[in-house]
């Protein structure tokens, strides 16, 4: 199977779980797509935008923005945020949120084009939901995470994959509404692993970007209504890369 078909089969599959996944209750989860720089010298850089597929069923956007420099070798320094907004037709559900997260990490090439890295990090944001117009459901919420990952780098064509690990604490939730049984949150803090896929095309400046990101519960907490797959396309800028081959 040529490589190219490879990877239109995995595209495939995964929009295929979105839309099975995209339902009628609220989400008080949207996973922010890990930011994942493969720097591979000091001085270089990158930003990046990403556009995801809806968030909530009927009509949602999810937008990213990620930043990452390395100022001296081995030292990565990530910046990124995110913004959901979304409804459904059948409960009325609205919602938007916001996260911002920074992190610090180190990297080291294995060899000329496959490189490591781990990093850390912390975010803050917030949630708000509707009801049928009216308040339903708030939250601020606490992100902690770390991911290492592998990544693979040449003119052309870039791959990375990483294993995040992220703590989410709900703080000043409220609901407004009486909610159903099904709709509720619970519990005020989860721990997820989520692993993502990031591959781009393009020259030594541009790349256009796809990542695809699942989110697992791995905590003994009771599941929620939550978003359990992102994919988002997108580009990059590169700066201070040195030409590869």
């Amino acid at each position: 199977m040529k490589p190219e078909f490879k990877l239109a089969s995995l595209i495939l599959w995964a929009i295929t779980l979105v839309l099975l996944e995209s339902g009628c209750s609220p989400k008080y989860y949207v996973p922010p797509q890990p930011n994942i720089p493969m720097l591979a010298n000091g001085g270089e850089g990158k930003v990046g935008t990403s556009f995801s597929l809806p968030q909530f069923g009927v009509g949602g956007l999810s937008f990213d923005a990620q930043l990452s420099y390395s100022p001296i070798k081995h030292l990565g320094i990530t910046a990124d945020g995110m913004y959901f907004s979304g409804g459904n037709s059948t409960n009325d559900y609205s919602g938007n949120g916001i996260v911002g997260n920074v992190g610090l990490g180190y990297y080291a090439m294995a060899s000329e084009k496959w490189g490591v890295d781990i990093y850390t990090g912390i975010g803050k944001g917030s949630i708000k939901m509707n009801q049928d117009s009216l308040k339903f459901f708030s939250s601020d919420l606490t992100r902690y995470y770390i991911q290492p990952g592998v990544f693979y780098k040449n003119k052309r064509f870039n791959f990375g994959m990483v294993f995040r690990i992220s703590y989410v604490q709900y703080d000043d939730m409220m609901f407004y509404r009486q909610a159903d049984p099904d709709d509720m949150l619970y519990g005020k803090s989860y721990l997820f692993y989520e692993p993502s896929i990031y591959l781009s095309v393009g020259g030594n400046l541009v790349k256009a970007k796809f990542q695809m990101t699942p989110s697992f519960k791995i905590d003994n907490e009771r599941d929620f209504n939550r978003q359990k797959l992102i994919l988002s396309f997108g580009v990059d800028f590169l700066i201070g890369h040195h030409k590869e081959k």
